[in-house]
């Protein structure tokens, strides 16, 4: 796995101090206490409670600064009042673009009316600029969002003087109020440091520019913190909040469609889609992923077992297909065949037929034809097919049913994988059980064109199958990049010397790669990955240092060996790692060095090594194959952990991007190295750096549930743990768009996909990258979980995961706060509970015991601690569970 590894935090309750009075003195006997009710336990909270108020979308009234008045002061001045809201300071204005001529259209965002604030000079001793203000949002505990709209101009910190970043000259703000409308602290718990932070703040996105010199409308996430922490949390005693946007520094800012709303993270994942469980779903409902463009049409019965007068189905494909086209017939046939034996039993003899040619007859007769790919008929009817739809859109294909005769359908793509897609997407429409093809008109094609997974190491044979058969069944869900990871736990601390099962592993893949021709692959390799983790320069071994170095010529043979691998094996890039393992100086470890005394000779810096190792790469490349694409993971592979190189990282990328070639894609983890959120100032400062769009190296997979340092809710948070989910759908907040925004319309996660369970993330994962403007991360599950094992046995697998993580936050708990006989009576019926849903899964499963296997090993191991806990404080006999 690409490592971006990063204890335990025990919980301190917030500590929330009243700052001072402003208004409202008495108490107001309209808001209820909601004494018992906290964030960090949603389930304190009543779901029709926490349910209203997530339904109401946007708290915010006149979010867009639509309405409002203009009034006179005197003969000669106007002011305004826009309602809902309040302007602080002499440089607010409200602009409207509809009818005042010399506001540009582009100055307002949504709607006629935006707020503008203009700047010339900011005093270095004012603690408040200008800014709008919102009146009081009436709120429950709990988690909230906060987005905006802002297009900035020439933005100066009003510390220019003193070489300062912008830090808070852009200055949003979420204030909040108890009951009685008395401001009070915001401060919070930063998990990784065990310090308050102030949780108020939440311009930190623009907090580390130097400056913005234009910056298009942008729709801007609230942040205070990065992962681990939880971002939109509120005070629990906190009643209303307000809404501050402003500047403090120079230059100019517009304001436009604020959104704050109560989050997902408030439900359990039962919770989240429990409301799906009632919904009929049709096959077309249930595709995935997603199809851009579908329109249902009537279902065709193509064949019938008591009246055997419509024969059975036929492929049709060209006289010399694609190996695309001849997989997607593969697709269609062994789909096709299955309904036939699962309905006709032992008795089956009906084979579906793949052909090169058909008759007039064959389609009068009324049987199911699918004329996949250019061939002869295609050919003869393209003025039926609406190819022009998608002829500018890469792997793209169509799915129509002839004007006239309703059997024939035509499964056309814009190039040979897009015959493939089709195939697939036409083999989801027929039923499981029955001879019903449930026809529709497809358009289609992808938002990312390239949507790739990890694979992990391997140490043998059995592993490199298990390996291809992942690949084979994340294809069907239009996967179709696999990054292959070269180091296991076994090999890492020797990982230059070739294993005979690495490369006989590449060379599988590679064979299977060819032979399917669905999917490319790449190669990693990380030459620092020896070196187990990034350490103080002083603290590694002199033996390591010597494993291997930049500047000894058999370090590199060694690495060009690898990649000589790759490349006899069919890579389509190599991926160079060079995160995580580095050592650091200065007592920083974001001050990243070179380790060894004659590379420093040598190289003086790391990116002068870096630019040599690349060049002499892509050397090596041009010599085989210069379609190969290099890609490289920096250091620094994210925007936090620039800020905090103390310029080191500025340097970095300053040299290096003067002597590598354009081409070379750098892959980048976000805000920080596992990234839940994301907007366009996160991916413009990056850009910067680095001169281009980056790739996207996607951490978040599994990032609430992991654990250690850069653990999620599963580490540091006992009362949210019961919001994660062993069956996590894919759920990062993306801008829109953000596919165009991607290095090449490159997705990668980097999380191994060698289990049942990453399967079905990556499967949701799929829902998304195809088709980002419909993907909705509950429902991309349910329909995943219904689609593999049927709605019955896709409630037992949530409620199931809603057993386990109550019995995980119990541990966790229990663990923090030590003795606490009702939570251990609580475990025990929790884990009775768990059983009970797991054997029902069971011997509902018959067909995929690898995922029952994996959820009683995660089961058994949580259980283990739990007993530890019980043992530790046994429950007296005379405790019982109120």
């Amino acid at each position: 796995m690409v490592n971006c590894t990063r204890k335990i935090l025990i919980l301190i309750p917030l500590i929330l101090i009243a700052l001072l009075t402003t208004r409202c003195l008495e108490e107001d006997k309209s808001v209820p206490s909601f004494a018992d009710w906290s964030g960090n336990d949603t389930r304190s909270i009543p779901y029709r409670v926490r349910s209203s108020q997530y339904e109401k979308v946007n708290l915010i009234y006149n979010p867009s600064f639509e309405v409002g008045k203009i009034y006179s002061i005197d003969s000669a001045n106007t002011s305004f009042q826009i309602k809902g809201w309040k302007k602080l300071g002499d440089h607010v204005m409200w602009i409207d673009a509809f009818s005042d001529s010399t506001i540009k259209p582009d100055e307002v965002f949504h709607g006629h009316y935006a707020v503008k604030i203009v700047r010339e000079v900011s005093d270095e001793t004012e603690s408040q600029g200008d800014a709008i203000i919102s009146d009081f949002i009436r709120v429950i505990p709990g988690n909230y969002e906060l987005k905006y709209h802002v297009r900035l101009e020439n933005i100066q910190s009003n510390q220019v003087r003193r070489g300062a970043k912008i830090f808070d000259a852009i200055d949003v703000r979420l204030l909040y109020y108890d009951r009685n409308k008395l401001l009070i602290e915001g401060k919070s718990i930063n998990p990784l440091t065990g310090s308050f932070i102030d949780n108020s703040l939440k311009g930190y996105n623009f907090a580390n520019y130097w400056s913005i010199d234009k910056l298009g409308w942008a729709k801007v996430n609230g942040r205070t913190c990065h992962f681990p922490y939880s971002e939109g949390d509120i005070p629990d005693n906190a009643r209303f909040v307000k809404i501050y946007i402003g500047l403090k520094g120079t230059g100019t800012m517009w304001i436009d469609l604020v959104n704050f709303r109560y989050s997902r993270w408030n439900f359990t994942p039962l919770e989240k889609v429990e409301t799906l469980f009632d919904t009929m779903y049709s096959r077309i409902d249930l595709l995935t992923p997603t199809p851009q463009k579908v329109v249902p049409l009537r279902p065709l019965l193509y064949f019938n077992i008591q009246h055997d007068t419509i024969l059975p189905p036929l492929i049709l494909i060209p006289q010399k297909p694609t190996i695309q086209t001849s997989s997607g017939a593969s697709i269609l046939k062994a789909k096709l065949d299955k309904v036939f034996c699962n309905s006709l039993g032992d008795s089956c003899d009906i084979i579906t037929s793949v052909v090169t040619n058909i008759s007039t007859k064959d389609i009068v007769s009324g049987r199911l034809i699918f004329s996949l790919g250019q061939n002869n008929l295609y050919n003869n009817h393209k003025y039926k097919v609406p190819v022009k739809e998608i002829s500018n859109h890469p792997q793209g294909y169509c799915i129509i049913p002839d004007s006239i005769n309703r059997n024939l359908v035509f499964l056309i793509g814009t190039e040979a994988i897009g015959d493939y897609y089709a195939a697939v997407t036409a083999s989801q429409l027929l039923d499981d059980s029955s001879f019903v093809y449930n026809q529709a008109v497809v358009v289609d094609y992808p938002d990312y064109l390239k949507r790739s997974f990890l694979l992990p190491g391997w140490d043998n044979m059995e592993q490199i199958e298990k390996n291809i058969r992942s690949i084979e069944e994340l294809s069907f869900y239009k996967l179709n990049f696999a990054y292959l990871d070269h180091a296991t736990d076994n090999t890492s601390e020797n990982w230059f010397q070739l294993q005979p099962g690495y490369s006989e592993g590449l060379s599988a893949i590679g064979q299977y790669s060819r032979s399917a021709g669905t999917f490319e692959f790449g190669q990693i390799i990380n030459p620092y990955i020896h070196l187990s983790g990034s350490v103080s320069l002083d603290s590694i071994e002199e033996n390591l240092r010597n494993v291997w170095y930049h500047s000894n010529p058999a370090s590199m043979n060694q690495l060009v060996d690898m990649f000589s691998t790759g490349i006899q094996a069919g890579i389509s890039s190599l991926l160079l790692g060079t995160q995580d393992n580095l050592p650091f100086i200065d007592n920083n470890d974001q001050s990243f060095v070179l380790y060894h005394r004659k590379d420093r000779e040598r190289y003086l810096n790391l990116q002068t090594a870096h630019a040599y190792l690349i060049n002499q790469l892509y050397q090596f490349r041009n010599r085989y194959n210069e379609n190969i694409e290099i890609e490289f993971i920096p250091p620094w592979y994210n925007n936090e952990s620039i800020d905090m190189s103390r310029g080191r990282a500025e340097f970095y990328f300053s040299d290096l991007l003067q002597l590598i070639p354009y081409e070379t894609s750098i892959l980048w983890s976000g805000g920080s190295a596992t990234s839940l959120s994301l907007d366009e100032t996160d991916i413009t400062r990056f850009r910067e750096y680095i001169g281009r769009n980056p790739v996207l190296l996607d951490n978040s997979m599994n990032a609430r549930t992991r654990t250690g340092r850069w653990g999620g809710y599963t580490e540091y948070y006992p009362g949210k743990a019961i919001m994660c989910n062993l069956f996590e759908p894919f759920d990062v907040n993306f801008p829109d768009e953000f596919h165009l925004m991607n290095g090449q319309r490159n997705l990668f996660i980097n999380y191994p996909a060698s289990s049942e369970l990453a399967k079905i993330k990556y499967a949701t994962m799929a829902d998304y990258a195809w088709n980002t403007g419909a993907y909705d991360p509950d429902q991309a599950l349910w329909k995943i979980l219904v689609s593999k094992f049927g709605p019955e046995t896709g409630k037992e697998l949530l409620i199931f995961n809603e057993a386990y993580f109550n019995l995980y936050s119990i541990c966790m708990i229990l663990e923090q706060t030590g003795v606490n006989n009702r939570l251990i009576s609580q475990g025990e019926e929790t884990i009775i509970a768990m059983d009970l849903h797991l054997n029902s899964i069971d011997d509902r499963l018959d067909e995929n015991p690898m995922l029952v296997r994996e959820l009683r090993e995660i089961r058994d191991i949580l259980v283990a601690r739990f007993k530890l806990n019980q043992d530790k404080y046994p429950l007296e006999e005379h405790d019982t569970l109120e």
